[in-house]
């Protein structure tokens, strides 16, 4: 099944694979900002476009027939000032994570209650977190003002880890005014957070994180807050920690890395087209690669992919 089209037109399109015959063509509201999968269906969610609107989830199923809720209680969207010259917006983007053998999936919010939505029946129940409130803050956002930004808003990403335990993080974006009366484009690390949905409780890993990658039983906080001004990303390096919150190793303490995981190992891109691979039991870089131009692990377990 592929999700295809624009913001007024997308849908799923269900294709036989050994003959390539579409099967049934299914419409959408929107592109998914966010896509999970459970065993044999896909997970969509749905921001509004050209306002802040609930969420919306649709459940897919493998005859391409769609499913659709509100969540009535998690806004998202995207507001764009189509009278500037650049792009310049403001978004709310909740994060998505589906727990595929529980038939649940979680969008979880920058600020507010979790929703955890049952993927049989549709049912919505929210949850409240033990974490400071954003919604002040938030509140400007809503409604456009006379001066547009390039983009501010949250973004945050979320993924199912088993145990019923999630991940969280994203980078909060912002304008400050400079002295010289420019504007300057701010990219504020939300950190990366584990959430037990057992007792709806959070436990914040590592502060200075925007992203996180999933091994083997490890979260390995990642990213940082990037300098438009600079050109450059300031970030904690990488710290992987189990599913308990223990520290396991770290490695380029105080860089801004990225990592890839396939299996028992991570790319970590150190500039160019060269990476470290690493053994993440060990925490070890047992070799360096080099590729041109290295390739993007799309099936890998990072939150940006």
């Amino acid at each position: 099944m592929v999700s295809t089209g624009t913001a007024s037109t997308s849908e799923v399109v269900v294709v036989n694979t050994r003959t390539r015959r579409v099967l049934r063509r299914s419409a959408l509201p929107a592109p998914p900002t966010a896509v999970g999968r459970a065993t044999e269906e896909l997970i969509l969610l749905f921001s509004g476009f050209g306002e802040f609107a609930p969420a919306r989830l649709a459940v897919v199923d493998s005859e391409g027939t769609v499913r659709l809720r509100a969540v009535d209680r998690i806004l998202a969207g995207t507001v764009v000032d189509a009278t500037s010259a650049e792009y310049r917006a403001r978004t709310i983007q909740p994060g998505l994570a589906v727990d595929p053998d529980g038939r649940r999936a979680f969008v979880v919010p920058a600020s507010g209650p979790a929703a955890e939505v049952d993927l049989v029946t549709l049912d919505v129940s929210y949850h409240e977190l033990d974490r400071p409130s954003l919604f002040g803050r938030l509140l400007r956002w809503l409604t456009p003002a006379a001066q547009a930004k390039v983009m501010e808003g949250p973004v945050r990403e979320a993924r199912w880890l088993g145990d019923g335990m999630l991940a969280v993080s994203g980078t909060d974006y912002s304008i400050e005014a400079a002295t010289s009366g420019a504007e300057r484009f701010l990219q504020a690390p939300a950190g990366v957070r584990l959430i037990d949905t057992r007792s709806w409780t959070s436990r914040l890993l590592e502060p200075q994180a925007s992203g996180f990658a999933v091994g083997s039983g490890l979260v390995v906080a990642q990213g940082g807050r990037w300098d438009s001004d600079e050109e450059r990303g300031y970030g904690p390096g990488l710290r992987a920690f189990g599913l308990d919150g223990k520290e396991h190793w770290r490695l380029h303490a105080g860089e801004y890395r990225w990592m890839d995981t396939a299996g028992s190992v991570g790319y970590v891109h150190i500039g160019g087209d060269m990476a470290d691979v690493v053994d993440l039991a060990a925490g070890a870089v047992v070799s360096r690669v080099a590729r041109d131009p290295f390739p993007q692990l799309l099936a890998g377990q990072s939150s940006n992919w």
